[in-house]
């Protein structure tokens, strides 16, 4: 394989349009994650809920694998 076609990739005019979507997509599902937790609890008081809620974020990926 040529050492010019690994970078290819970084010559295409839309790959930083793609990496930011990667980097924005990413930012918005940890905010979202930490609203939700924080409205929880705010709602609650209650750390078991918030265990709860990490639980049902993070079960169906362990089912998936």
């Amino acid at each position: 394989m040529p050492t010019s076609s690994r970078w290819a990739i970084f010559g295409n005019k839309g790959y930083p349009s793609f990496l930011a979507a990667l980097f924005f997509n990413g930012l918005s599902v940890q905010i979202q994650t930490v609203s939700v937790g924080w409205q929880l609890y705010d709602l609650t008081r209650d750390p078991m809920d918030l265990a709860w809620v990490g639980l049902s974020q993070f079960m169906p990926a362990l089912l998936l694998v």
